[in-house]
């Protein structure tokens, strides 16, 4: 996903360690901590309390390789990801969010931690009885639901939809209820996060990926981890150790048990930076 919104620092927020070295003080024993949004499968909340997904399992992955014995997880919106990091809330974002060259103009990101597609998530028809429901194309959809802010949100402005067609939501859950409720027909995010809903909707829900040159389509995002730009050392020694994760069996367990295919493991070679939002 992606922000398109303007994130300035949120005055009075900064906590007391603000100039100290984040790396140092995980090396002294102080807990990570981490931010995130609900959005399954990159971030979930289980009834625990634990909160689990592709992004947390693998930041503790990464932790584990430099030496974080606690963490502190902190909920907020996804288009507070951004602000709250460079308020110094938290001091990774650890939620699939998307590179994106306007990001690196406030954040400081990892090498990926994934490469996926968009997708499109819409209602299936009670009379339709086959084992996939067709995708009928944009022409069918007079409103179509996006994430606030996101990278969706941008790619329908700037392929020229309508905006009189635009639902914005907050988060994943309120798209997806969109679509079932009927206030919308078609909820544009991330291939990995409809492909979970549509599978966990009873049969309800129908999911597709979107091809490259269709509207919303691209051909690959790259989910990663985000830092403060002061927080170089930090970042460096995450992308090293990430590196190590990701040609992992573990990093390979973790995609199988939340359902996303290989070819959602990056290449390690760094991609070129986009020049969307």
């Amino acid at each position: 996903m992606g922000l398109i919104t303007m994130w300035g620092v949120l005055p009075g927020r900064h906590a007391t360690h603000d100039r100290a070295d984040t790396l140092q003080r995980l090396r002294a024993g102080e807990p990570l901590r981490v931010g995130y949004a609900v959005e399954p499968p990159y971030a979930v909340v289980r009834a625990d309390g634990r909160v689990e997904g592709l992004a947390p399992e693998v930041a503790r992955m990464v932790g584990e390789r430099l030496g974080v014995a606690h963490y502190e997880w902190i909920q907020t919106r996804f288009d507070a990801l951004i602000p709250e990091l460079r308020a110094h809330r938290f001091d990774v974002v650890a939620a699939g969010m998307f590179i994106t060259a306007q990001r690196e103009a406030w954040v400081a990101h990892s090498r990926p931690m994934m490469q996926v597609r968009s997708g499109v998530l819409w209602r299936r028809a009670a009379e339709d009885t086959s084992p996939a429901a067709a995708w009928h194309g944009w022409e069918t959809v007079q409103r179509v639901a996006v994430i606030e802010g996101s990278v969706e949100h941008q790619r329908w402005l700037a392929g020229g939809g309508l905006q009189d067609r635009l639902m914005l939501v907050p988060d994943a859950a309120s798209g997806q209820a969109a679509v079932l409720e009927g206030w919308a027909d078609a909820f544009a995010l991330s291939w990995p996060s409809v492909q979970w809903m549509a599978a966990h909707s009873q049969g309800r829900l129908q999911a597709q990926p979107l091809a490259p040159g269709e509207l919303l389509g691209a051909d690959l995002d790259h989910p990663a981890f985000q830092f403060r730009h002061e927080d170089q050392a930090l970042r460096q020694a995450w992308d090293a150790a990430l590196r190590d994760v990701l040609v992992s069996p573990q990093y390979a367990a973790l995609l199988a048990r939340w359902q996303v295919g290989e070819d959602a493991r990056p290449t390690l070679e760094q991609p070129p930076r986009e020049g969307g939002p």
